[in-house]
C-alpha cells in the first residue's frame, strides 16, 4: 500500500460546507485535521450562478485542504460522492514532500512572554 502523503483539495459551493465538514469530522478512521476557507470561483460557466454572482462575475466557493495518506483518498472521495453529492465539486490531489509543525524554542516562548507583559525588546536587552 502507498503510505505517501498527499494534499487533497476540494472546491465546492459554499452551501455544501456543513455537510462536507460533518463528513470529514466523522470519517472512520479519523483524519488528523483539515482547513477550510472561503473563496471565489472565476470562469466562463455561470449557468448555475445566482443573479448577483453573474453580475459580479464570480461564484462563492469553499476550499477544503487535507493532508492524508494517498491510499485513503479514493475511499474518501467515494464517501463524499455518495453521502454529499454536490454539483460543481472539484478536487485535485498533489504529492506532499514534507509535512510537520514548527516547534517553538524556549527563547521564542520567553520573548512572547516579555512582549505580552509590555516590555519592548530594547528594554529587555538593556537590562
Amino acid at each position: 500500500m502507498d503510505q505517501s502523503l498527499c494534499k487533497l483539495t476540494l472546491v465546492y459551493p459554499s452551501s455544501g460546507n456543513d455537510p462536507i465538514v460533518d463528513l470529514m469530522l466523522n470519517v472512520d478512521p479519523p483524519i488528523a485535521g483539515f482547513t477550510t476557507w472561503l473563496g471565489e470561483g472565476h470562469g466562463s460557466s455561470f449557468g448555475s450562478a445566482s443573479p448577483s454572482e453573474r453580475v459580479r462575475g464570480r461564484v462563492k466557493r469553499t476550499i477544503l485542504v487535507a493532508v492524508l495518506p494517498r491510499e485513503k483518498i479514493a475511499a474518501l472521495l467515494e464517501d463524499i460522492a455518495e453521502k454529499v453529492p454536490l454539483p460543481h465539486l472539484t478536487y485535485w490531489v498533489e504529492p506532499v514532500t514534507e509535512f510537520g509543525q514548527l516547534k517553538r524554542t524556549k527563547g521564542e516562548r520567553e520573548l512572547d512572554l516579555i512582549l505580552s507583559q509590555g516590555e519592548t525588546l530594547a528594554e529587555k536587552t538593556a537590562s
